[in-house]
């Protein structure tokens, strides 16, 4: 259940990058630049799912990828049938989980030292527990969030009426 919190909560810092059709020449090839070398998910209009591809190709009229089921076939739907394109960036998801796992880590610790904090030394027993439990929650977030990834979605809208 908590991994599902973490992942959900990784999953809620996400970017996204609207694109107005028709796709234009510049707007193909920053998209192009953006999934270069990545696996992205593809969402058609009315679908319910989306389709994972690789090798992903933004041109102003299509878009292209490699489909990642075992026959690995070439797919090309019309600029008009994509909804969006959606891509996760691993190493943004692992930062940002190590920052959010530093920080809860750290209140956990000073939540756990506050009932026991007496005298002077209490200061070094609350850096002493501090940090070992901010390093903890830093990895292991970070583990989380390099595995499951910061999404980015670009988004093609349609133009205004």
């Amino acid at each position: 259940m908590k991994l599902w919190l973490i992942a959900f909560a990784l999953a809620a810092c996400s970017t996204t990058r609207a694109v107005q059709r028709p796709v234009s020449a510049e707007d193909a090839a920053s998209i192009n630049a953006e999934v270069e070398g990545k696996t992205a998910a593809i969402q058609l209009r009315n679908a319910i799912c989306c389709s994972n591809g690789e090798d992903v190709l933004v041109t102003p009229d299509a878009i292209e990828w490699t489909d990642e089921s075992p026959a690995r076939k070439r797919i090309r739907a019309p600029a008009e049938a994509v909804e969006q394109i959606i891509v996760r960036y691993h190493g943004d998801g692992a930062a940002r989980g190590a920052l959010v796992g530093g920080l809860v880590g750290a209140a956990i610790a000073v939540l756990a030292w506050i009932p026991a904090a007496k005298g002077e030394e209490s200061n070094e027993v609350l850096f002493f527990i501090t940090v070992p439990f901010a390093a903890a929650g830093a990895l292991v977030f970070a583990l989380i969030g390099g595995v499951v990834g910061l999404p980015h979605h670009i988004e093609l809208t349609s133009p205004p009426p």
